[in-house]
C-alpha cells in the first residue's frame, strides 16, 4: 500500500439541512489554512455552496468535494445536501466515502435527515460518526442530545469522545477524552489549554465510561476493565481503531462550527483513527462478489455524480474501487457497451478541479467532457464487462406539467431538459401521450423549482409549470349497436363507406378487441383494416372528454360499399362516426387511475395520515409496524388525489414521512369528476372551432 493511499481519508458530512455542515467545512478549511477567511451561507461565498441556486436559496443542493491535507493525511471532504428533495445527492456522497459524519443540532436534536443518513450509511456498510453542532446556542444541551442519539442509534453504539467546556452562550471549548487535552476558542482561533479544574471530576467520569465502551471491542481489554485496572493510552487507541474497523462504535464529537470550537479535535481524531479506503470492502459487483480495493488489481470505477457547467462542460465524478487509471488510457463503459479514451483526469476542489496523472483505488476523481459517461456507469478495462453495484435511489414522487412561454422556445426547452436530467438523473422528463403534456418529475416541489430556475438561468428558457392533468380513460357504459353511412359527392370521384357495428364494454385490463363478422363481401376484405383503423384513431382521440378509450370490443357485421367511390378513408370515417354515435346512445364512462400507495410514517403521525388518506377517497389495505416506532400504511388512492401528496405528507409529518406509488387499476370516476372533465373538454372544443 503506497503512503499516499494509506494516508487517504474519504469523509462525507451528511444529515439534516440547517445543522451546519457547510459552515463546518469552512471552519475546517480555515483551520487547515486552505482559506484565509470563512465564507458564510448568508453571503453566498462558501467554497462548497457555489451554485447560483445554492446561493439564492441559502442551502446546499449539490454534493461537493473539497481536497486538502491535514497533518500527514490527504482528506476528501464531501459536503452533502440535507434537504429531503436532494437526498439522492446525499446518498451519492455516502456511496463515495468510507466515513459518514452525521450532524445533529444541539438545540433541535435528531431530525429526519440525520436518521436517513444513518440508514443509508448502514445499508452501504459505512463507518458512522456523529457531530453535535451548535452547542453555543441558548437552548443547547449536550447530555440531552447524546441521550437522544443513544436511543435512536443502536448499531453502531454511540460513544462520547469529547466533553464541552461550558454550554449555551458560555460554551467556549472541548475536552478530548482520548488525548486528555482541552481546546478553547478565542476570537475564532482554537488553542490548547489546561483542562478546567471545575470539570475534572466529570472528565474523569466520562474517561472511565469511554474505557468501558471501548473495552467491549476486545476481550483482553474487557477483562482488564472488569478487574478494575485502567487502560493506558495505547490500549484506548487500539480499542477505538478496532471498534471503527468492525463498525461497532460511532464516535460522538461536539463543537460549534460558527465559533470555531471543536474543529482541531475532530480533524485530529479523523486523521488519526479514520481508516484508508483500502481497508474497507464496501463495494460489490452486481453478482454480489466483494471487491478488494487493491491498486494493483484490475481497474474498476463507479460514476456516482454528474455536474454540467455552462463553461467547462460535463464533469463525471468517479470513485475508483480497484486498480488504477492513467490519463490517456481507454476504458470500457459497461452500461453503454462502448469504450472511451480518457484524455485528462482531475481531483475535485469545490467548483474547480486540479489535474493529476493517475487515479488509484480508493481515490475520488473527475473525468470531464466525455458525453457518453453517465451517473451509475461502471468503468473497467477494455474487455471487462463487470458492473459495480450502485445504491437504490429514491424515485420521483412529485410531478409538474411544463411548457415554454414562447412556442419558439420548445426546442430550447427540450435541449435544456435533456442536459439537466443528465446532470440530475433523479429528475425525470417525459411526455404523457394521454394528456399530451410534457412532464417533469422529482422528489418534491423544491427539487423541481430548482430545475425550472436552472432552465431559465443556464438555457435562457422561460417556462410555465402547472399541475399535470390526470391520465383518465374512457369506455362505454353498455353494449350498443351503431351504424353510419359516409357519403360525399362534390364533383368527380366521391366518397362512400357504410358500416353496421356492435360495441361492448370489457373487463378492466382487457384492452381492445376487433372482430370481423362481415359475410358476403358487403364490405370488401381490403377495407376491413380501415374500419379497425378508424376505430383505433377515435379511441386515441377520446369521445366524451378527450381521453383514450379502453377495454371495448368492436364488431363489424354488415355494411355496404360503392364500386367506384369506396376507399380506405371512407371506411375509416364511417367507423369513427359509428363509434361516436355508440357513445351518444349508450353513454360514456370516465375512468380514473388508482394508485397503490405505500407510506412510512412515525407512529405518532398515523392518525393524521390515515385521516388525510380518507379525505382523499383512499382505501386502507393494511398496516404493519416497522422498526424504531415507524409504521407502514398500504392504501389505494385515486391519482387525482395524489398530485400534491409529497407536499401534503411533508406538512403532516414535518418532513419525516415518505411514500412510493405504482399504478393499480382504473375505476369509474365520481359523477362530479366526470361532469367537470366533460364540461372542460366541451369548452376547449368550442373555443378551438
Amino acid at each position: 500500500m503506497s503512503d499516499k493511499l494509506k494516508n487517504l481519508r474519504n469523509i462525507v458530512f451528511a444529515g439534516q439541512n440547517g445543522t451546519g455542515k457547510t459552515l463546518m467545512v469552512e471552519s475546517i478549511l480555515k483551520e487547515a489554512k486552505v482559506i484565509d477567511k470563512k465564507g458564510s451561507i448568508e453571503k453566498g461565498n462558501t467554497l462548497s455552496d457555489y451554485d447560483n441556486e445554492e446561493k439564492n436559496r441559502k442551502m446546499s443542493i449539490n454534493l461537493t468535494t473539497i481536497n486538502f491535507e491535514w497533518n500527514d493525511k490527504i482528506i476528501n471532504l464531501l459536503d452533502a445536501p440535507g434537504y429531503n428533495d436532494f437526498i439522492n445527492d446525499s446518498k451519492s456522497g455516502i456511496y463515495a466515502a468510507e466515513h459518514v459524519v452525521s450532524f445533529v443540532d444541539a438545540e433541535l436534536g435528531i431530525q429526519i435527515g440525520t436518521e436517513r443518513a444513518w440508514e443509508d450509511a448502514q445499508n452501504m456498510g459505512k463507518n458512522i460518526s456523529v457531530f453535535i453542532n451548535k452547542l453555543d446556542k441558548e437552548n443547547a444541551n449536550f447530555e440531552e442530545a447524546f441521550e437522544e442519539i443513544k436511543n435512536n442509534l443502536d448499531k453502531p453504539r454511540p460513544i462520547i469522545i469529547q466533553l464541552p467546556i461550558g454550554e449555551g452562550e458560555d460554551f467556549k471549548g472541548i475536552v478530548d477524552l482520548v488525548e486528555m487535552k482541552a481546546y478553547e476558542s478565542t476570537g475564532g482561533e482554537e488553542k490548547k489549554v489546561k483542562i478546567p479544574s471545575e470539570i475534572e471530576d466529570k472528565v474523569n467520569e466520562y474517561r472511565q465510561k469511554l474505557m468501558e465502551a471501548i473495552a467491549e471491542e476486545d476481550e483482553e481489554l474487557m477483562m482488564k476493565v472488569l478487574e478494575g485496572e485502567t487502560l493506558n493510552d495505547d490500549e484506548i487507541k487500539k480499542g477505538i481503531k478496532k471498534g471503527l474497523q468492525t463498525k461497532d462504535i460511532a464516535p460522538v464529537f461536539i463543537g460549534s462550527a460558527e465559533k470555531q470550537i471543536g474543529i482541531k479535535a475532530f480533524m485530529n481524531f479523523a486523521s488519526k483513527y479514520f481508516a484508508s479506503p483500502l481497508e474497507f470492502k464496501t463495494y460489490k459487483l452486481e453478482d454480489g462478489t466483494e471487491i478488494t480495493p487493491d491498486p494493483e488489481d484490475k481497474f474498476l470505477a463507479k460514476v456516482y455524480k454528474t455536474l454540467i457547467d455552462p463553461y467547462t462542460g460535463k464533469m463525471s465524478l468517479v470513485k475508483v474501487v480497484s486498480g488504477s487509471l492513467k490519463a490517456g488510457e481507454t476504458v470500457r463503459l459497461n452500461n453503454e457497451s462502448t469504450t472511451e479514451r480518457i484524455a485528462h483526469i482531475y481531483v475535485p476542489q469545490g467548483k474547480e478541479v486540479n489535474e493529476i496523472p493517475e487515479l488509484k483505488a480508493g481515490m475520488i476523481g473527475v473525468i470531464n467532457k466525455v458525453d457518453t459517461i453517465k451517473t451509475g456507469e461502471t468503468l473497467t478495462e477494455k474487455k471487462d464487462e463487470n458492473k459495480v453495484q450502485f445504491f437504490d435511489p429514491y424515485e420521483p414522487v412529485y410531478s409538474l406539467a411544463i411548457k415554454a412561454k414562447s412556442t419558439g422556445n420548445q426546442d430550447k426547452l427540450a435541449t435544456g431538459l435533456n442536459r439537466l436530467t443528465e446532470e440530475d438523473p433523479y429528475v425525470k422528463s417525459w411526455r404523457n401521450k394521454d394528456t399530451k403534456q410534457s412532464i417533469i418529475s422529482g422528489l418534491g416541489d423544491i427539487h423541481l423549482d430548482v430545475m425550472v430556475s436552472r432552465l431559465e438561468d443556464r438555457f435562457n428558457v422561460e417556462v410555465e409549470t402547472f399541475t399535470p392533468k390526470v391520465s383518465y380513460k374512457e369506455t362505454l357504459a353498455q353494449s350498443i349497436k351503431s351504424h353510419h353511412r359516409h357519403k360525399k359527392q362534390s364533383g368527380g370521384r366521391g366518397q362512400y363507406g357504410e358500416v353496421y357495428m356492435e360495441f361492448e364494454p370489457l373487463q378492466r385490463g382487457s384492452g381492445f378487441e376487433f372482430v370481423d363478422k362481415v359475410v358476403g363481401g358487403v364490405i370488401p376484405s381490403g377495407f376491413i383494416p380501415a374500419v379497425e383503423k378508424g376505430i383505433r384513431n377515435k379511441m386515441e382521440e377520446g369521445v366524451i372528454a378527450g381521453y383514450p378509450v379502453i377495454d371495448i370490443r368492436a364488431t363489424v357485421y354488415d355494411g355496404s360499399h360503392h364500386s367506384v367511390d369506396s376507399d380506405e378513408h371512407s371506411f375509416k370515417v364511417a367507423a369513427s362516426k359509428a363509434f361516436s354515435k355508440a357513445f351518444d346512445k349508450a353513454g360514456g364512462v370516465l375512468l380514473e387511475p388508482v394508485l397503490k400507495v405505500r407510506i412510512e410514517v412515525p407512529k405518532e403521525d398515523m392518525g393524521d395520515v390515515m385521516g388525510d388518506l380518507n379525505s382523499k377517497r383512499g382505501r386502507i389495505q393494511g398496516m404493519d409496524p416497522l422498526k424504531d416506532g415507524w409504521q407502514e400504511i398500504r392504501a389505494e388512492v385515486p391519482e387525482s388525489e395524489m398530485l400534491r401528496y409529497a407536499i401534503d405528507l411533508r406538512s403532516i409529518t414535518s418532513g419525516r414521512g415518505r411514500f412510493e406509488t405504482e399504478f393499480a387499476y382504473y375505476q369509474k370516476a365520481p359523477t362530479e369528476v366526470q361532469e367537470e372533465e366533460i364540461e372542460k373538454y366541451q369548452k376547449e372544443e368550442s373555443e378551438s372551432e
